[in-house]
C-alpha cells in the first residue's frame, strides 16, 4: 500500500459525520426524499389520534360542508371529518404497503433460491462461470 492510500483511508475515518451525511444526500437525493416522506407518513400514522378527531363520528347536520377551521378538508355525505379519515387512513396505507413489500421479498427469495438450486441450463452455467459452453455428447 502506498503512503497516499494509507493517508486517504485515515482521512476517511477522521471525516466528521455531517460531511459524510452531506455527501450521502448529494449522491442520493431521491433516496433521501423518499425516506423523509415515508418517515413523515409513519409519524402521522403514529400520531393520528393526537392530530385528528374521531374519523367515525357521524354528524348528519354537518354533511357536505366545505373546508373550515373545524374541518380542514370539509365533511363527507354522512357528516364525517374528511381530514380525520385521511390521517387515520395513513395507518392502513402503510400497513398494506409494508405487507405487500414483505410478501414480495419472501416470494422472490424462495423463487430465486429454487431457481439457483435447480438450475438446468448448461449454457447459462458456462456463461456465469466465464468459460465457453462445450457440446454434450
Amino acid at each position: 500500500m502506498t503512503q497516499t492510500a494509507i493517508s486517504d483511508a485515515a482521512g476517511a475515518l477522521d471525516r466528521p459525520a455531517t460531511a459524510t451525511w452531506r455527501r450521502f444526500v448529494r449522491r442520493n437525493p431521491t433516496l433521501v426524499l423518499g425516506a423523509v416522506i415515508l418517515g413523515l407518513m409513519a409519524l402521522i400514522a403514529l400520531l393520528a389520534p393526537l392530530l385528528a378527531g374521531d374519523p367515525i363520528t357521524m354528524q348528519p347536520a354537518q354533511r357536505l360542508r366545505p373546508p373550515s377551521d373545524s374541518n380542514w378538508f370539509g365533511t363527507d355525505n354522512l357528516g364525517r371529518d374528511v381530514y380525520a379519515r385521511t390521517v387515520f387512513g395513513t395507518r392502513v396505507s402503510l400497513l398494506v404497503g409494508l405487507s405487500v413489500a414483505g410478501i414480495s421479498v419472501g416470494i422472490g427469495l424462495v423463487i430465486g433460491l429454487l431457481a439457483g438450486y435447480f438450475r438446468q441450463d448448461p449454457a447459462a452455467d458456462a456463461t456465469n462461470s466465464g468459460r465457453a459452453p462445450t457440446p454434450e455428447r
